[in-house]
């Protein structure tokens, strides 16, 4: 499948200053193409497109979307860099508020990258 290698090919790319590249990175990922179950699974089993397979795993959704909008920031792309990094903020303030994250592990990395994309999205807006 390689949609964990893309993301975290993305947060590479990022981390070395090529943007564009890191924006490429995660097309693999933006594609609307399907997962289908393996044959002779449970009934409960559905098929799920890439985006919905990425967002199931905590960590690398923060991670392809915080790396996604630092890169639209610098590309100067600011309402997609706001776009994403709105959406994610938006649904991490909902889960902290409501105490869904506590039990996640590493909730405490989770809460600085949160703290970093609300300055992010501060600096977007000025």
């Amino acid at each position: 499948f390689g949609m964990f290698a893309s993301v975290t090919l993305s947060r590479l790319e990022c981390l070395l200053g090529d943007y564009t590249a890191c924006v490429s990175a995660l097309d693999p990922i933006t594609a609307s193409w399907v997962v289908q179950p393996p044959r002779g699974s449970e009934d409960d089993v559905k098929a799920m497109n890439s985006e919905e397979i990425v967002g199931s795993v905590f960590g690398a959704k923060i991670s392809m979307t915080y790396h996604a909008g630092v890169s639209y920031l610098m590309l100067r792309r600011y309402k997609d860099a706001a776009r994403v990094l709105g959406d994610i903020c938006a649904t991490m303030r909902r889960g902290f508020k409501s105490g869904q994250y506590k039990n996640i592990v590493g909730v405490e990395q989770y809460s600085k990258l949160y703290d970093r994309m609300i300055a992010l999205l501060a600096i977007i807006t000025q």
